[in-house]
């Protein structure tokens, strides 16, 4: 169990690499789920029963736009929680347990999910504007279309090898952190802290107790603390 001592008086738990990997696989497909929606309202609403040019666009405008609200805005306006998050009881915050700013959730699902999500939205449109060839549909009958096999599965596993890595390296570090979790000095901790660090009320020995006045068991006076100092 890994602690952190924030710059507050709680002491948190750093969240466990499951409870993040779980909260974001969640996130991911809350998240697919009205792109998808839309995706096959367009698809099935169309005559021509094959998806076009524009339709792919449009699709992945919707996909970027609802990606900075959940992963971006939410959490900016949410203390750091998605929906994932929420449910996991697990929340993103800096060292000092302060909210953090806009520009962090971005800079951090720039390489969650914003680089992966690219990459791969690219190559679609590029297959579809340059060969009018759709993923779902490419097959190896042909030499180019052997070429896009290769280069889709090259993509897939670039992806596949760069989440990997992510989860590889949020487990072996000791605070779960990834570079620019360091960089920018945030954790993932448990939403509930540990135990809260009281104040302690330091009274004068020579003050009366409520109870017992001045004949206090083991309690000294000054005056006989110089007594004992000159023997």
């Amino acid at each position: 169990m890994n602690i952190k001592k924030l710059d507050t008086t709680e002491t948190y738990i750093i969240a466990k690499t499951w409870k993040r990997i779980i909260a974001r696989i969640f996130d991911v497909i809350f998240v697919s789920l009205i792109p998808l929606i839309i995706g096959l309202a367009i698809h099935y609403l169309d005559n021509k029963g094959n998806q076009e040019s524009w339709q792919l666009i449009i699709i992945f405008i919707i996909n970027i736009i609802i990606v900075i609200i959940y992963f971006v805005i939410i959490p900016w306006k949410c203390k750091g929680q998605t929906l994932g998050k929420l449910i996991f009881q697990i929340r993103l915050v800096n060292e000092k347990n302060q909210d953090l700013k806009l520009k962090h959730f971005f800079y951090r699902e720039l390489f969650l999910v914003f680089i992966p999500l690219l990459l791969t939205t690219s190559i679609i449109l590029f297959m579809k504007l340059t060969f009018n060839e759709n993923i779902a549909t490419i097959n190896s009958n042909s030499t180019l279309n052997s070429w896009l096999n290769i280069l889709i599965r090259s993509v897939v596993s670039f992806d596949f090898a760069w989440y990997c890595g992510i989860m590889i390296v949020t487990k072996i570090d000791k605070y779960h952190q990834l570079f620019f979790d360091r960089n920018h000095k945030t954790f993932v901790i448990n939403k509930k802290p540990l135990a809260t660090n009281k104040r302690k009320i330091l009274t004068n020995v020579n003050d009366p107790h409520i109870h017992l006045v001045y004949s206090q068991p083991g309690n000294i006076n000054d005056d006989e603390l110089e007594n004992i100092n000159s023997l």
